[in-house]
């Protein structure tokens, strides 16, 4: 396994399609992975900022003073579970927009496709019964930067790689045909 051998042979070339390579990696890892990271960091601290005032440099100290263990005030407790909780919407959110954006992995988000079942898209809403609807913009924001980057991305890629998502079928030799030139009905020759 820690021979040059084994590695020339892992990461061979083929012909075989790949599942998770590493262009997807790269999208889920550093594309979007950071921007939904930010995204739910923000929402978790400001959960904080604005129930309770606390700052993450403040909220990192009361951690360590163990403010937020189980014989710490019921207030301190409080204010965490409902950032817990907006953090889990966040999840819940980022996940139905990231849906979106991973349908636009190849073609723009802007059609029908997008929106085939529309009970996926209200059910996440529905557990959002006691949480402000401000801290469910911040995710829905990123979200929409996000399916915009989507866009911006495959445009892009139409533009500056277009083999990319269309490899060329090597050998594929293609004639036009009678068939495909004329009519469906050819009529016979007279003689």
């Amino acid at each position: 396994m820690l021979t040059a051998v084994y590695w020339r042979v892992r990461f061979e070339h083929t012909e075989d399609k790949i599942l998770v390579d590493a262009r997807l990696l790269l999208w889920a890892y550093l594309e979007v992975g950071i921007i939904e990271t930010i995204d739910g960091l923000a929402t978790f601290f400001t959960v904080f900022c604005q129930e309770g005032g606390i700052t993450p440099a403040k909220a990192v100290q009361m951690q360590k003073d163990n403010q937020f263990s189980s014989g710490s005030p019921q207030e301190n407790l409080d204010l965490l579970a409902k950032a817990q909780s907006c953090f889990f919407l966040w999840i819940m959110v980022m996940q139905l927009l990231n849906l979106f954006a991973c349908k636009a992995r190849h073609r723009l988000p802007f059609s029908k496709h997008m929106l085939p079942n529309m009970r996926t898209f209200w059910e996440n809403f529905a557990l959002c019964n006691d949480t402000h609807f401000v801290y469910l913009l911040i995710p829905m924001a990123f979200g929409v930067f996000i399916i915009f980057y989507a866009t911006m991305r495959i445009l892009f890629l139409r533009r500056f790689r277009p083999t990319t998502l269309n490899d060329e079928i090597v050998k594929l030799n293609m004639f036009p045909m009678i068939r495909s030139i004329g009519s469906k009905t050819i009529p016979a020759p007279t003689a």
